[in-house]
């Protein structure tokens, strides 16, 4: 009796301290996911490669090509809004990111759900704790390349799977009704069968049936969020996949509790073996695998909707921890008016405000915000478009295709010069124009890569003849001669500073017109260079306006 009531205590101590750490851990979540709401996100690993696989399993390709994300450092933009706590989120937010053909009615629908989230802590903490079931384990960022080539990941064949799993009963029904050895001896041959077949499978089976556990944990999250009855775009698109998989993900719980089971146990290897001798593991398996084949288009649906309301909650977050933000007014005219626009990544950004209705250059000395401002432009009018957030006080503007042309560099593998990358680049740009819709042009610096004379030249030709297209240029450069020659095609616009006796200083604001100083050679000086040098340049600089 003693005996008993010990198992009894043990079995109820055994069973309370799972209830409580089970409890604890989910009270560490909820504060984790309510704390990190709307505050900066703090990436120890910044691992983009597995982060893109969503992105290159899409059948269409990304509106936004390498140069122009590049050029943006628009990865790094990515890590900002990044507050996503499953790999669902950060894989459809990368991939949403790329994209700008969204019509009004799916970006209102994405504003919907980030206001919601927003709006209603207690429901979006709930949901975060639910992603969490996804998570971020490396496994779960190859779902869309595994479900892309499932049909690859099947045991043998199922067909003799189930001859194998009838033949013993056959066997031993011969056995029962006849009495005959010979029965006997065919059923343990069969079962020896079975399990060597297992053996040879065991090992793939295995390792399948821990991608199939990283795959179902997105229909456990699904149906946790479905459960919650949250009356919102994203939650709603759960409920019709989520009809078609829940047998699924009850299959795949049923293998991977009876290998838990068998692990457990210390009877567990010989657990295993008999149990893999009736081949259920395989077939289990295969039935899996052959519904997932079968309804991957609502697997599909379902990803994307888990995923968008991680990325909805992770938009909201970001809209919290930045000074200030608004949402994009669309309209048909070819313009883009801002008002009070930032750059996402800076910490301390200088607002400027444009009303850009006709192609522009920007001019201005080193370091006065030229670059900043025009990718500020160039980011907020692609943020516009996919996460419906700009980083300004208000932002009017077309659908527009983005492409740019900055960060040019030589490439040494292909052969490349800084002039060759720089006209290809170019030329790309040239190529994209499209007559049905208006492209937002970006250009740092055109043609820095070659002589003073012709690149004047070449960049007059160049920039007349994008201003007889279907786009909106805005260039920056330091050849104030193009403000000139292209008074009459394009508007001007300048950055300056203000030059002591020990110091500059900028203000990293926009003015109107062209710029009328220059301070490559008070830079020189004011980073200490000697004064022979210093003395050399301004000599030269006085021949040369002399000769003029």
């Amino acid at each position: 009796m003693e005996g008993i009531i010990l198992v009894a205590v043990f079995v109820l101590a055994f069973f309370g301290f799972n209830t409580y750490s089970r409890i604890q851990w989910r009270k560490q979540n909820r504060k984790s996911v309510r704390e990190s709401f709307g505050k900066k996100p703090e990436h120890k690993e910044k691992d983009i490669k597995r982060i893109r696989f969503y992105l290159e399993n899409q059948p269409k390709e990304a509106d936004i090509d390498e140069v122009t994300w590049n050029d943006l450092s628009m990865d790094e933009v990515f890590w900002r809004i990044d507050n996503c706590t499953s790999s669902a989120g950060e894989e459809i937010l990368y991939d949403t990111m790329h994209r700008l053909g969204n019509t009004d009615a799916e970006l209102d629908a994405l504003e919907e759900s980030i206001q919601y989230f927003s709006n209603h802590e207690k429901e979006r903490n709930e949901i975060l704790v639910s992603l969490l079931k996804v998570g971020k384990r490396d496994t779960s960022y190859y779902i869309p390349p595994y479900m892309s080539s499932i049909q690859e990941n099947k045991v043998g064949s199922n067909v003799v799977f189930r001859i194998c799993q009838i033949l013993p009963l056959v066997f031993l029904a011969g056995f029962a009704i006849t009495k005959n050895l010979v029965f006997a001896g065919f059923f343990a041959g069969n079962l020896i069968v079975n399990i060597v077949i297992y053996t040879f499978m065991k090992m793939r089976y295995e390792t399948s049936l821990s991608m199939l556990g990283t795959i179902c944990s997105v229909l456990k999250a699904g149906a946790d969020i479905s459960k919650l009855k949250c009356r919102e775009h994203f939650c709603e698109s759960l409920d019709e996949p989520l009809e078609y998989l829940r047998k699924t993900g009850g299959i795949v719980e049923k293998m991977q509790s009876a290998q838990n089971n068998m692990l457990a146990s210390e009877l567990g290897v010989l657990e295993d073996y008999l149990l893999g001798a009736t081949l259920w593991h395989l077939t289990a398996y295969n039935k899996s695998i052959n519904m997932l084949i079968q309804y991957r288009k609502e697997y599909g649906k379902l990803y994307e909707a888990v995923g968008s309301i991680d990325m909805a909650i992770s938009i909201a977050s970001f809209r919290k921890s930045i000074p200030f933000y608004t949402t994009p007014e669309f309209g048909e005219k070819q313009e883009v008016q801002v008002k009070d626009l930032y750059h996402p990544l800076l910490e301390n950004p200088v607002c400027n405000s444009i009303s850009w209705n006709n192609n522009s250059i920007v001019t201005g000395s080193n370091a006065s915000g030229k670059s900043t401002f025009i990718k500020a432009m160039a980011i907020n009018t692609i943020l516009a478009q996919n996460i419906h957030t700009c980083m300004a006080k208000s932002v009017k503007m077309p659908h527009a295709d983005v492409i740019t042309s900055m960060a040019v560099s030589d490439d040494i593998l292909l052969g490349d010069s800084y002039f060759i990358k720089e006209i290809k680049y170019l030329k790309r740009m040239l190529e994209h124009l499209n007559p049905q819709k208006c492209t937002i042009c970006i250009v740092d610096e055109i043609l820095r890569g070659t002589n003073t004379k012709e690149r004047i030249a070449s960049s007059k030709a160049i920039l007349k003849y994008l201003s007889k297209e279907n786009c909106l240029v805005m260039v920056a450069s330091h050849d104030q001669e193009l403000t000139g020659l292209l008074s009459d095609l394009y508007d001007n616009y300048h950055f300056s500073e203000k030059i002591g006796q020990q110091d500059i200083e900028f203000d990293y604001k926009l003015y109107p017109g062209p710029a009328v100083s220059n301070n490559a050679i008070r830079l020189l000086e004011y980073m200490g260079f000697p004064e022979k040098i210093i003395a050399d340049a301004k000599g030269a600089v006085k021949s040369t306006s002399e000769k003029r």
